[in-house]
């Protein structure tokens, strides 16, 4: 207990000699975390089908309880399917309460607003995509038994909830293009949409660097 008032003392001193109180630093966090909670809830139910239920139980978990004080709305609600809609995740804590929206639109996924943003976006036009083809399906790989076993045992670990921290949706691994494993948490399966997280910047990286080379990027 000594150690930790110690550890808490030095803290607050130093956001005090740095000109940050400790009231701005929570303020901050709480506008932050609210503001990520309207963007990855909206993506979750309005991109991923997911039911809001479930999204807004799992998908703000970030290892703290600020969740159990955000309160989130949606205009329309995604039970009506809608074209657009505006999602407002609200905190309230400690007197203080923080607010941030998100806008989702049919095709072109969700995007968090400016704090403080009055009125509708300017939103550039949802761009027309081709069709997708239909994927060619992957070949499974044949492993030994003591190599499926060894794999099983990873792909388990991963799922595993340790202190009920993990939120592992899906394992895919490939080798030589083959399915070496592949599993799913409850409620999901091969088609379901999840976010990519920092996936999506190897992805962009390699857009980016394709349209500088074709010329159509300066």
């Amino acid at each position: 207990m000594y150690r930790f008032k110690r550890a808490l003392a030095v803290l607050v001193i130093g956001l005090i000699i740095s000109g940050c109180s400790p009231r701005r630093v929570i303020r901050t966090d709480h506008r932050v975390f609210t503001g990520y909670a309207a963007k990855v809830v909206g993506s979750a139910v309005f991109v991923g089908d997911r039911p809001k239920e479930d999204a807004e139980r799992t998908d703000m978990f970030l290892g703290n309880t600020l969740h159990r004080y955000i309160k989130m709305d949606y205009d329309p609600e995604p039970e009506e399917q809608p074209a657009q809609s505006e999602i407002t995740a609200t905190m309230k804590i400690f007197g203080k309460k923080v607010v941030r929206k998100a806008i989702y639109r049919k095709d072109a996924g969700v995007v968090l607003l400016p704090e403080n943003y009055e009125g509708s976006p300017p939103l550039p036009p949802v761009p027309v995509l081709p069709p997708k083809p239909d994927p060619e399906p992957f070949q499974f790989a044949h492993l030994n038994p003591e190599e499926r076993e060894a794999i099983d045992k990873v792909v388990d670990s991963a799922f595993k909830n340790t202190l009920n921290l993990k939120r592992t949706r899906a394992v895919l691994i490939l080798q030589d293009g083959k399915i070496v494993a592949e599993r799913y948490a409850p409620t999901y399966d091969k088609d379901s949409k999840l976010l990519s997280w920092s996936m999506a910047k190897s992805f962009l990286n390699a857009i980016v660097g394709i349209l500088i080379y074709q010329g159509k990027l300066n």
